[in-house]
């Protein structure tokens, strides 16, 4: 079994656990402030007080000195992580994934793929048949009105609207399909008439961006 693959963190990453850390310690000094005193005023007068007799004043005096640093630590380490370049952060960012509307877009699309490609004229309609519920569908979150499809190719613009001849082309093939039962249908027509509604897709940003 091999190993797993090391993670390796980003400055700024390294930065926050970092700036966590310090700000862990801190609040164990405040909070436990009383005791470190009493531990540290035990200490003295057992170790310290017979050769150094500075007296208990020293103790207070180096409690003051560790909370002034560990606050100009929590300054420093603030300040250092917002100086992290823009071009480290760029370079470290995670890579950006698909969304699930575009993951779920070219999942059906491509079980409609595997119907046109099969052998079975049967699958070929069922691949028109699915491909034109996709492109009803499309058109309806697009905000699209109509009853049909029909209405909603009628609804659009052909100036501006490049694969709207080809949609309509296919959707006529469909309605074809669902009302001649013996239609005997080709595969080099089942194959141009996917062609016709993936090119309407890509015109409407339905795989998302390229």
């Amino acid at each position: 079994m091999s190993a797993p693959p090391e993670t390796t963190l980003s400055p700024r990453e390294e930065m926050i656990d970092i700036l966590l850390l310090f700000l862990l310690g801190a609040l164990i000094f405040v909070n436990q402030r009383e005791n470190i005193y009493e531990i540290a005023t035990k200490f003295y007068h057992s170790y310290l007080d017979p050769y150094i007799g500075l007296g208990l004043p020293i103790i207070g005096l180096v409690l003051k000195f560790l909370t002034v640093c560990f606050i100009a630590g929590i300054i420093f380490l603030t300040v250092k992580l917002r100086n992290i370049s823009s071009v480290q952060w760029a370079f470290y960012k995670p890579l950006e994934t698909e969304s699930s509307f575009e993951l779920e877009h070219k999942t059906k699309w491509e079980v409609i793929l595997d119907h046109a490609n099969s052998d079975n004229q049967a699958e070929w309609k069922l691949a028109i048949i699915e491909a034109d519920n996709v492109l009803d569908e499309l058109l309806k979150e697009i905000g699209y009105g109509g009853e049909t499809l029909g209405d909603r190719l009628q609804s659009l613009d052909g100036s501006t609207f490049r694969t709207l001849s080809g949609a309509w082309e296919a959707h006529k093939l469909r309605n074809t399909i669902a009302h001649e039962q013996g239609l005997e249908l080709s595969r080099r027509d089942a194959k141009k008439a996917i062609k016709l509604y993936e090119d309407t897709f890509r015109e409407l940003g339905y795989f998302g961006s390229a």
